[in-house]
């Protein structure tokens, strides 16, 4: 084949990828791509048999059931190296100054020590969560209790012990030279010691909390620290007085990192905030606006050029210190990142993560760029309208977005609310959305003139659900930390005609009955309730022994089904005699959400590995049985309507959508991906690369943890 004729083809599609072209379910049998960057690009159920894909990007890339059989896969960039399976929640992982080792602690204070070149376990012992390694490499500073132990880094054997904190040691710090240790505890104090002698250096009073946290400047002559009393302050490392106090902030701060020059330090905080300042004068810098969760840890890049943060919404974002611009967002943790490491030569990211894995980023070869809008937006609900026509997605930024369900194509999005859209709904007619708001609102807006018709007031926290009744006469809303009430609205008003009271903590989900008639809500207060819609009596408190996530009536209203999160499980209870129903297969499933099929005879759910499920009701014994599974990652909400060529599927997970049509093949069912908005990720599960020619061993392993399907290594070089 004309190697002009490969480039130009690599060139054409790594351009429509670009642009946002989806190739889901495309015929691409024997493409000549060489060298295309198809970073970000959805691929689902493609088929790629005989392609030429040597030296392609794949970052980011969604490949989904794709078709890899005889493609030449020779020097493709994943841009990830296979994780590592802790099996435990990761507190901390950290790379040794020459990069040779990654030291990992543990929810259970476990330490554990990788070698990086061939990334093998070479030891294990009991330690503690805070934890440092030296810059000689040789030695590891773990804490116990309030102390602080010094000892061999493979074996810890304790050469010194630290003692002198009067309360528990919260965060472990070394001085460039390995001269010093910092050791920040609930005492209220920083104490500095010499790792030689273990004599304290200096003990340095100021903050009125906790002191988290603590970090040397590079020169090792400045010391900055944070505190629970949400103040950041700097010290003169060599006499221990106090410079300076970096403001006064409204929620804690969680981590600070110093740039590799001294110049900037980072802070982040736990609203969400990421934010740097001058070390020397105080002078704030820059915001780094991204986050909509707590961050938990941020870290500099050896060179300075990039900044690394992750936190409770279990990605990590990668960010110019220069510009304040996002480079990328490493998505694929299913939980809460503790911490992060750079490698000192900047080519690898660690991140430590409490779903019980290390994954690790080849930022090295990355082609870091702004990403676009799509890529870093969160959209975390979705509704469709019950003809198929419209998606509704909510938006973090304040924003509802509606999507032609069949292209993806956006359509009008809804401004109005301040703060976070938690919840959309349509209305039975399709003709109206509903939105729920951070705002302490509820809106609702015209899908055809795309206007504002209705402002609800009468909240006075955050709007976490609204629903509209079977009818479209009325919606209920409720939610919020402070406010464990209903209210039930008038849709053609917008007046508040009843106020359902029982709950005692936050309100998670609310659902009519078909007949609508009755609603069901479930809260943190470990109980389903049901309440009748048309006097706001409460009826029936259905007890759980954990907080309840979500829930839905079936079909014909007799049952009602609740999700726990804390569980993974589902659980429903006979309306008629309020006796819970043991599912014996439903039961064996870690499920997070569940919904009904438009027909009422299929059973969706999703689990907490990021299966999706169909069952159908079993007569016989009342019990469901499993008709159709496919791994499509986590998610934790599902919509799926009657549409006029089949059924749609709707799925989210706080920050990614994805749309779905499904068919019935015989007695089975066929799932394909339609378009998905929200965070890009390397998605492999059931890519047949059985036959794929050219990868290497370390992306052998990859594709496997990631579920594709494959030969031997030996089939495969």
């Amino acid at each position: 084949v004309d190697a002009r004729v490969s480039q130009a083809a690599a060139n054409a599609i790594s351009i429509l990828v670009r642009a946002g072209v989806r190739f889901n379910g495309a015929d691409l049998r024997y493409i000549r791509v060489p060298g295309a960057d198809l970073h970000g690009g959805q691929f689902d159920s493609a088929d790629l048999q005989g392609a030429d894909l040597s030296d392609v990007s794949l970052t980011k890339t969604w490949l989904r059931q794709a078709n890899f059989s005889e493609t030449v896969m020779t020097g493709e960039h994943f841009e990830e190296l296979p994780y590592l399976d802790i099996g435990e929640k990761v507190v901390k992982c950290v790379f040794s100054s020459d990069g040779t080792l990654l030291v990992l602690s543990t929810e259970s204070s476990k330490i554990i020590v990788y070698e990086t070149a061939t990334w093998t376990k070479t030891a294990s012992y009991t330690g503690g969560y805070a934890v440092a390694v030296s810059p000689t490499i040789q030695e590891l500073a773990k804490h116990h209790k309030k102390t602080v132990q010094i000892g061999h880094i493979h074996t810890g054997d304790i050469r010194l012990v630290l003692s002198g904190h009067s309360d528990s040691v919260n965060h472990i710090s070394y001085s460039h030279d390995g001269e010093m240790i910092a050791t920040s505890s609930n005492d209220d104090t920083i104490r500095i010691w010499s790792t030689s002698s273990g004599d304290t250096l200096h003990v340095l009073h100021g903050h009125t909390d906790s002191v988290n946290g603590a970090a040397f400047s590079p020169s090792g002559l400045q010391l900055v620290s944070y505190s629970s009393d949400k103040t950041l302050r700097t010290w003169n490392a060599q006499t221990g007085e106090l410079l300076t106090t970096l403001g006064a902030y409204l929620n804690a701060i969680s981590s600070v990192a110093y740039s590799p020059d001294g110049r900037q330090i980072a802070t982040a905080i736990e609203n969400g905030g990421l934010v740097l300042w001058d070390p020397h004068t105080g002078i704030f810098i820059r915001a780094l606006a991204g986050h909509t969760s707590a961050i938990f840890f941020v870290e500099y890049s050896s060179d300075g050029r990039q900044i690394a943060s992750c936190g409770q919404d279990g990605a990590v974002r990668l960010w110019d210190p220069l510009s304040g611009g996002l480079f990328s967002v490493l998505s694929g943790h299913s939980d809460t990142i503790g911490s992060v490491s750079y490698s000192p030569n900047g080519k690898c990211i660690a991140s430590g993560s409490y779903d019980g894995t290390v994954r690790l980023w080849d930022v090295g070869r990355a082609s870091l760029r702004e990403e676009s809008n799509d890529s870093t937006n969160e959209w975390s609900y979705v509704d469709m309208s019950p003809d198929g026509a419209w998606t509704a997605t909510s938006n973090k930024d304040g924003t509802v977005q509606l999507w032609e369900t069949q292209t993806g194509i956006p359509g009008a999005m809804l401004k109005g609310h301040e703060g976070h859209v938690h919840r959309v709904a349509f209305s039975p007619s399709g003709k109206l959305v509903a939105s729920a708001g951070e705002d302490s609102t509820v809106r609702l807006w015209c899908v055809h003139t795309r206007k504002s018709l209705n402002v609800f007031l009468g909240h006075t926290d955050s709007v976490n659900i609204v629903v509209f009744s079977p009818s479209g006469h009325q919606l209920a809303s409720g939610g919020g930390h402070h406010e464990f009430a209903l209210l039930l609205w008038s849709a053609e008003t917008s007046a508040s005609v009843l106020i359902l009271e029982g709950h005692t903590k936050r309100i998670n989900d609310l659902t009519f009955s078909p007949s609508g008639h009755q609603i069901a809500s479930c809260s943190d207060d470990k109980s389903t309730r049901l309440w009748c819609s048309l006097k706001g009596d409460q009826l029936m408190v259905l007890r759980y022994n954990e907080e309840l996530d979500r829930v839905i009536f079936s079909p014909d209203g007799l049952k009602v089904f609740s999700v726990s999160w804390a569980r993974s499980n589902l659980c429903s209870w006979d309306l008629q005699s309020g006796e819970r129903i043991d599912r014996v297969a439903l039961r064996a499933c870690k499920i997070l959400c569940c919904s009904f099929s438009p027909c009422g005879m299929l059973l969706a759910t999703g689990e907490r590995e990021g299966m999706l499920r169909l069952w159908d009701r079993n007569l016989g014994d009342g019990d469901w049985t499993d008709v159709y599974q496919s791994f499509i990652g986590i998610f934790f909400d599902i919509r799926w309507i009657q549409g006029p060529d089949g059924m749609y599927l709707a799925t989210s997970d706080r920050s990614t959508v994805r749309v779905w049509r499904i068919m019935e093949v015989g007695s089975s069912y066929a799932l394909s991906m339609l378009w998905s908005v929200g965070r890009d990720e390397l998605f492999l599960a059931d890519a047949d690369l059985s036959g794929a020619v050219g990868l290497s061993p370390v992306d052998l392993k990859l594709v496997k943890q990631r579920r594709a399907i494959t030969m031997s290594t030996s089939d495969s070089e």
